[in-house]
């Protein structure tokens, strides 16, 4: 039979399923094999090359990659936020990879370059912390102690506390800083006045400020 004959055809494969392909369209009305990733699978059916072509062709859309997140990925979530607040256990953003992170410890820059230092600022009233993975570096936030421009572009503050459990980093201390009665979390190898050497951190561990590391 001529192609220009053909409307319609029917044909079983090897497990009895039927597949129906219309030669006039690029449609294939089918319940056909499917591959361990739920598309269709042309290997699987005993069928003619326009049908195989019409399968591969359905097959080629399922695995294609699904677009890239503008947001964050929180929890294999993607979600339409700046930062991490949000993100149950996991409030610190890795910028390189935009992923919601518990710790820093395996953050890298696009340059591979460590970013493991776990930093928390806080809106003008020292509420509402934002975190995110940055360079063990004296010179930058936040171990430089200077919070300009990190809360959502604007200011930044230490974020207050009224002990260390309240603190929103677990490498933190809460300590009381100049002449305010109140204190203030800072994170553990912060350049500060207040006294950090030593003090206990909220993961249980001591600070130790020289090698910025709670242990």
């Amino acid at each position: 039979m001529g192609l220009g004959a053909f409307t319609a055809c029917s044909v079983q494969n090897g497990g009895g399923e039927v597949v129906e392909a219309d030669a006039t369209s690029d449609v294939v009305v089918a319940e056909v094999g499917t591959t361990d990733g739920g598309v269709p699978d042309s290997s699987a059916i005993d069928v003619g090359p326009i049908e195989a072509a019409m399968v591969d062709a359905i097959a080629d859309a399922g695995h294609q990659d699904a677009a890239p997140c503008s947001g964050v990925l929180c929890n294999g979530e993607c979600l339409p936020n700046g930062d991490c607040h949000s993100c149950s256990g996991a409030p610190l953003l890795c910028g390189s990879t935009h992923a919601c992170v518990s710790a820093c410890a395996g953050c890298v820059d696009t340059r591979g370059a460590a970013m493991p230092i776990e930093c928390f600022a806080c809106d003008s009233n020292q509420r509402n912390p934002l975190g995110t993975c940055e360079y063990d570096d004296a010179g930058s936030y936040c171990l430089s102690g200077n919070y300009l421009g990190q809360y959502e572009g604007g200011a930044g503050y230490q974020c207050q506390c009224n002990d260390v459990s309240s603190c929103p980093g677990a490498t933190q201390v809460c300590v009381p800083l100049g002449h305010y009665d109140a204190g203030f979390c800072l994170t553990c190898g912060e350049i500060t006045l207040a006294q950090i050497q030593g003090q206990p951190c909220k993961d249980g561990g001591t600070c130790q400020a020289g090698s910025a590391v709670c242990q």
